[in-house]
Protein backbone atom coordinates (compact mmCIF):
# COMPACT_ATOMS: atom_id res chain seq x y z
CA UNK A 1 0.00 0.00 0.00
CA UNK A 2 2.95 2.31 0.61
CA UNK A 3 4.22 1.58 -2.92
CA UNK A 4 0.92 2.63 -4.48
CA UNK A 5 0.18 5.42 -2.03
CA UNK A 6 0.95 9.16 -2.22
CA UNK A 7 4.70 9.21 -1.64
CA UNK A 8 4.74 13.01 -1.85
CA UNK A 9 3.48 12.98 1.75
CA UNK A 10 6.98 11.87 2.79
CA UNK A 11 8.31 15.20 1.49
CA UNK A 12 5.85 17.36 3.48
CA UNK A 13 8.13 17.65 6.56
CA UNK A 14 10.97 18.83 4.30
CA UNK A 15 8.75 21.50 2.77
CA UNK A 16 8.14 22.83 6.29
CA UNK A 17 11.78 22.54 7.44
CA UNK A 18 13.66 23.88 4.40
CA UNK A 19 12.66 27.55 5.01
CA UNK A 20 14.15 27.46 8.52
CA UNK A 21 17.32 25.59 7.49
CA UNK A 22 19.35 28.80 6.82
CA UNK A 23 18.82 29.84 10.44
CA UNK A 24 19.93 26.49 11.85
CA UNK A 25 23.45 25.23 12.46
CA UNK A 26 25.43 24.17 9.38
CA UNK A 27 25.25 20.52 10.44
CA UNK A 28 21.46 20.75 10.28
CA UNK A 29 21.81 22.09 6.74
CA UNK A 30 23.85 19.08 5.64
CA UNK A 31 21.35 16.72 7.25
CA UNK A 32 18.55 18.52 5.40
CA UNK A 33 20.39 18.21 2.08
CA UNK A 34 20.94 14.48 2.59
CA UNK A 35 17.28 14.03 3.50
CA UNK A 36 16.18 15.88 0.34
CA UNK A 37 18.39 13.67 -1.84
CA UNK A 38 17.12 10.47 -0.19
CA UNK A 39 13.45 11.47 -0.51
CA UNK A 40 13.70 12.72 -4.10
CA UNK A 41 15.73 9.91 -5.62
CA UNK A 42 15.57 6.51 -3.81
CA UNK A 43 12.08 7.09 -2.35
CA UNK A 44 10.15 9.18 -4.91
CA UNK A 45 12.26 8.13 -7.91
CA UNK A 46 12.99 11.50 -9.45
CA UNK A 47 14.70 10.62 -12.73
CA UNK A 48 17.48 12.60 -14.42
CA UNK A 49 18.34 11.31 -17.92
CA UNK A 50 22.14 11.33 -17.82
CA UNK A 51 22.35 10.07 -21.41
CA UNK A 52 20.59 13.22 -22.64
CA UNK A 53 23.36 15.45 -21.24
CA UNK A 54 25.55 14.25 -24.11
CA UNK A 55 22.94 13.59 -26.81
CA UNK A 56 23.64 11.78 -30.07
CA UNK A 57 21.59 12.14 -33.22
CA UNK A 58 19.01 9.33 -33.10
CA UNK A 59 18.30 7.21 -36.17
CA UNK A 60 15.57 4.68 -36.98
CA UNK A 61 13.34 6.01 -34.23
CA UNK A 62 9.90 4.80 -33.25
CA UNK A 63 7.46 6.92 -31.24
CA UNK A 64 5.13 4.96 -28.96
CA UNK A 65 2.14 6.30 -27.01
CA UNK A 66 0.27 4.22 -24.45
CA UNK A 67 -2.72 5.04 -22.24
CA UNK A 68 -5.33 3.26 -20.13
CA UNK A 69 -8.47 5.07 -21.29
CA UNK A 70 -10.73 3.78 -18.47
CA UNK A 71 -13.57 3.08 -20.85
CA UNK A 72 -16.17 5.83 -20.99
CA UNK A 73 -14.12 8.13 -18.74
CA UNK A 74 -11.93 9.02 -21.72
CA UNK A 75 -12.27 12.43 -23.33
CA UNK A 76 -11.76 11.31 -26.95
CA UNK A 77 -11.17 14.86 -28.21
CA UNK A 78 -8.38 15.37 -25.65
CA UNK A 79 -6.63 12.14 -26.64
CA UNK A 80 -7.08 13.01 -30.33
CA UNK A 81 -5.28 16.33 -29.70
CA UNK A 82 -2.39 14.57 -27.94
CA UNK A 83 -2.02 12.14 -30.85
CA UNK A 84 -2.17 14.97 -33.39
CA UNK A 85 0.45 16.99 -31.50
CA UNK A 86 2.89 14.15 -30.76
CA UNK A 87 2.39 12.16 -33.99
CA UNK A 88 3.16 8.67 -32.59
CA UNK A 89 3.87 5.71 -34.87
CA UNK A 90 2.13 3.25 -32.54
CA UNK A 91 -0.65 3.81 -29.99
CA UNK A 92 -1.45 1.07 -27.48
CA UNK A 93 -4.63 1.50 -25.44
CA UNK A 94 -6.19 -0.41 -22.55
CA UNK A 95 -9.80 -0.48 -21.30
CA UNK A 96 -10.66 0.77 -24.76
CA UNK A 97 -14.21 1.58 -25.85
CA UNK A 98 -14.63 0.93 -29.57
CA UNK A 99 -17.18 3.75 -29.97
CA UNK A 100 -14.31 6.24 -29.57
CA UNK A 101 -12.33 4.92 -32.54
CA UNK A 102 -13.21 7.52 -35.17
CA UNK A 103 -13.23 10.33 -32.61
CA UNK A 104 -9.65 9.63 -31.53
CA UNK A 105 -8.05 8.58 -34.82
CA UNK A 106 -8.98 11.12 -37.45
CA UNK A 107 -6.35 10.34 -40.09
CA UNK A 108 -6.52 7.75 -42.84
CA UNK A 109 -3.07 6.22 -42.36
CA UNK A 110 -3.89 4.07 -39.33
CA UNK A 111 -4.12 0.27 -39.09
CA UNK A 112 -6.07 -1.17 -36.18
CA UNK A 113 -6.11 -4.45 -34.31
CA UNK A 114 -8.08 -5.04 -31.13
CA UNK A 115 -8.66 -7.94 -28.78
CA UNK A 116 -11.00 -7.56 -25.81
CA UNK A 117 -10.20 -4.37 -23.90
CA UNK A 118 -6.90 -3.86 -25.75
CA UNK A 119 -6.44 -1.95 -28.98
CA UNK A 120 -3.37 -1.23 -31.09
CA UNK A 121 -3.23 1.52 -33.69
CA UNK A 122 -0.21 1.56 -35.99
CA UNK A 123 0.96 3.58 -38.96
CA UNK A 124 2.63 0.34 -40.11
CA UNK A 125 1.20 -3.03 -41.11
CA UNK A 126 0.18 -5.31 -38.24
CA UNK A 127 0.97 -8.87 -39.32
CA UNK A 128 0.05 -11.16 -36.45
CA UNK A 129 -1.99 -11.17 -33.24
CA UNK A 130 -1.48 -13.58 -30.35
CA UNK A 131 -2.90 -13.51 -26.82
CA UNK A 132 -0.51 -13.98 -23.89
CA UNK A 133 -1.74 -15.79 -20.81
CA UNK A 134 -5.17 -16.55 -22.26
CA UNK A 135 -7.57 -18.29 -19.90
CA UNK A 136 -4.82 -18.67 -17.26
CA UNK A 137 -5.21 -14.97 -16.46
CA UNK A 138 -8.99 -15.05 -16.10
CA UNK A 139 -10.95 -11.81 -16.50
CA UNK A 140 -8.49 -9.62 -14.62
CA UNK A 141 -5.58 -8.78 -16.86
CA UNK A 142 -4.82 -9.03 -20.54
CA UNK A 143 -1.82 -8.90 -22.86
CA UNK A 144 -1.68 -9.27 -26.62
CA UNK A 145 1.36 -9.65 -28.83
CA UNK A 146 1.40 -8.03 -32.28
CA UNK A 147 3.93 -8.25 -35.09
CA UNK A 148 4.49 -4.83 -36.63
CA UNK A 149 6.09 -4.44 -40.04
CA UNK A 150 8.02 -1.15 -39.70
CA UNK A 151 10.43 0.30 -42.30
CA UNK A 152 13.37 -0.87 -40.18
CA UNK A 153 12.02 -4.44 -40.01
CA UNK A 154 9.41 -6.55 -38.27
CA UNK A 155 9.34 -6.44 -34.47
CA UNK A 156 7.06 -7.70 -31.70
CA UNK A 157 4.88 -5.32 -29.70
CA UNK A 158 2.97 -6.38 -26.57
CA UNK A 159 0.00 -4.33 -25.33
CA UNK A 160 -0.29 -4.87 -21.56
CA UNK A 161 -2.88 -4.47 -18.80
CA UNK A 162 -2.03 -6.49 -15.71
CA UNK A 163 -4.43 -7.15 -12.85
CA UNK A 164 -5.08 -4.24 -10.52
CA UNK A 165 -4.55 -4.37 -6.72
CA UNK A 166 -7.44 -1.95 -6.12
CA UNK A 167 -9.98 -4.48 -4.87
CA UNK A 168 -7.46 -6.06 -2.49
CA UNK A 169 -6.59 -2.63 -1.09
CA UNK A 170 -10.28 -1.79 -0.61
CA UNK A 171 -10.66 -4.96 1.45
CA UNK A 172 -7.80 -3.78 3.66
CA UNK A 173 -9.16 -0.24 4.02
CA UNK A 174 -12.55 -1.59 5.09
CA UNK A 175 -10.96 -4.13 7.47
CA UNK A 176 -12.57 -7.05 5.72
CA UNK A 177 -11.86 -10.52 7.17
CA UNK A 178 -10.99 -11.53 3.60
CA UNK A 179 -8.12 -9.01 3.40
CA UNK A 180 -5.20 -11.38 3.86
CA UNK A 181 -6.52 -13.98 1.40
CA UNK A 182 -7.44 -11.33 -1.16
CA UNK A 183 -4.06 -9.57 -1.06
CA UNK A 184 -2.22 -12.90 -1.23
CA UNK A 185 -4.26 -14.06 -4.23
CA UNK A 186 -3.84 -10.73 -5.99
CA UNK A 187 -0.08 -10.67 -5.45
CA UNK A 188 0.27 -14.24 -6.70
CA UNK A 189 -1.82 -13.48 -9.78
CA UNK A 190 0.15 -10.37 -10.67
CA UNK A 191 3.41 -12.27 -10.15
CA UNK A 192 2.19 -15.00 -12.50
CA UNK A 193 1.13 -12.47 -15.14
CA UNK A 194 4.41 -10.57 -14.94
CA UNK A 195 6.28 -13.89 -15.17
CA UNK A 196 4.35 -14.82 -18.32
CA UNK A 197 5.27 -11.43 -19.80
CA UNK A 198 9.00 -11.72 -19.18
CA UNK A 199 9.00 -15.30 -20.51
CA UNK A 200 7.28 -14.10 -23.69
CA UNK A 201 9.68 -11.15 -24.00
CA UNK A 202 12.73 -13.38 -23.56
CA UNK A 203 11.45 -15.75 -26.23
CA UNK A 204 10.95 -12.86 -28.66
CA UNK A 205 14.47 -11.48 -28.24
CA UNK A 206 15.87 -7.96 -28.01
CA UNK A 207 13.50 -6.42 -30.54
CA UNK A 208 10.42 -6.65 -28.33
CA UNK A 209 8.50 -3.60 -27.03
CA UNK A 210 5.97 -3.79 -24.18
CA UNK A 211 3.67 -0.89 -23.30
CA UNK A 212 0.64 -0.35 -21.14
CA UNK A 213 -0.77 -0.34 -17.62
CA UNK A 214 1.35 -2.75 -15.57
CA UNK A 215 -0.40 -1.78 -12.32
CA UNK A 216 2.89 -1.75 -10.43
CA UNK A 217 5.66 0.81 -9.89
CA UNK A 218 9.15 -0.05 -11.06
CA UNK A 219 10.43 -0.52 -7.50
CA UNK A 220 7.81 -3.10 -6.52
CA UNK A 221 9.01 -6.57 -5.58
CA UNK A 222 7.04 -8.21 -8.40
CA UNK A 223 8.50 -5.86 -11.00
CA UNK A 224 12.04 -6.38 -9.71
CA UNK A 225 11.66 -10.17 -9.66
CA UNK A 226 10.36 -10.36 -13.23
CA UNK A 227 10.49 -7.30 -15.51
CA UNK A 228 13.62 -5.55 -14.23
CA UNK A 229 15.90 -7.02 -16.98
CA UNK A 230 13.96 -5.05 -19.60
CA UNK A 231 14.82 -1.42 -20.34
CA UNK A 232 12.34 1.02 -18.79
CA UNK A 233 11.99 4.03 -21.12
CA UNK A 234 11.18 6.60 -18.44
CA UNK A 235 13.74 5.30 -15.96
CA UNK A 236 16.50 5.71 -18.54
CA UNK A 237 15.40 8.76 -20.55
CA UNK A 238 12.64 10.57 -18.62
CA UNK A 239 12.96 13.67 -16.46
CA UNK A 240 11.07 14.09 -13.21
CA UNK A 241 8.74 11.70 -11.41
CA UNK A 242 6.88 10.40 -14.47
CA UNK A 243 3.61 10.06 -12.59
CA UNK A 244 1.09 8.50 -14.95
CA UNK A 245 -1.81 7.73 -12.61
CA UNK A 246 -3.71 10.44 -10.73
CA UNK A 247 -6.62 9.67 -8.43
CA UNK A 248 -7.64 11.74 -5.38
CA UNK A 249 -4.47 12.22 -3.30
CA UNK A 250 -2.50 9.48 -5.02
CA UNK A 251 -0.05 9.93 -7.87
CA UNK A 252 2.19 7.10 -9.02
CA UNK A 253 4.01 5.66 -12.04
CA UNK A 254 2.38 2.35 -12.97
CA UNK A 255 2.28 2.76 -16.77
CA UNK A 256 5.48 1.76 -18.54
CA UNK A 257 7.13 1.37 -21.91
CA UNK A 258 9.67 -1.47 -21.72
CA UNK A 259 12.03 -2.77 -24.40
CA UNK A 260 14.53 -5.48 -25.12
CA UNK A 261 18.20 -4.77 -25.71
CA UNK A 262 17.81 -3.93 -29.39
CA UNK A 263 16.15 -0.63 -28.45
CA UNK A 264 17.44 2.50 -26.72
CA UNK A 265 15.02 5.02 -25.23
CA UNK A 266 15.92 8.49 -26.48
CA UNK A 267 13.20 10.41 -24.64
CA UNK A 268 10.14 9.60 -22.53
CA UNK A 269 7.47 11.84 -21.02
CA UNK A 270 3.86 11.95 -19.82
CA UNK A 271 1.16 13.82 -21.68
CA UNK A 272 -1.69 16.04 -20.42
CA UNK A 273 -4.96 14.77 -18.86
CA UNK A 274 -7.36 13.02 -21.25
CA UNK A 275 -10.29 12.31 -18.92
CA UNK A 276 -8.94 8.98 -17.67
CA UNK A 277 -7.06 8.79 -14.33
CA UNK A 278 -4.11 7.66 -16.47
CA UNK A 279 -2.00 10.15 -18.42
CA UNK A 280 -0.62 9.16 -21.84
CA UNK A 281 2.98 7.94 -21.70
CA UNK A 282 5.07 8.68 -24.78
CA UNK A 283 8.56 7.49 -25.71
CA UNK A 284 10.96 7.83 -28.62
CA UNK A 285 12.81 4.55 -29.16
CA UNK A 286 15.85 4.06 -31.34
CA UNK A 287 17.01 0.80 -32.92
CA UNK A 288 20.44 -0.05 -31.53
CA UNK A 289 20.50 -3.36 -33.40
CA UNK A 290 18.78 -3.18 -36.82
CA UNK A 291 15.65 -5.32 -37.11
CA UNK A 292 15.82 -8.19 -39.54
CA UNK A 293 12.46 -9.85 -38.88
CA UNK A 294 11.42 -12.21 -36.11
Amino acid sequence: MVLFGPRWLIAVPLILLVPVAPFARWRSGWAMLIAIIVVLFPVMHFEIPVQRIFPTEPRNTLRVLTCNTHGRELDPDALARVIEETHPDIVSLQEWHVANLRKVFTGSDWRFSGEGELMLASRFTIRRVESIGGSRWGWNGAATRYEVDAPTGTFSFIDVHLESPHQAFLKALHRSPETEAQITRNSQQRLKQAGDLINAANALGGGVVLAGDFNMPADSTIYQQTLAPLNNAFSSSGFGFGWSYYVKWTVTRIDHILTGGSWRAVKCWTGPPVGSPHRPLIADLEWVVPASGQ
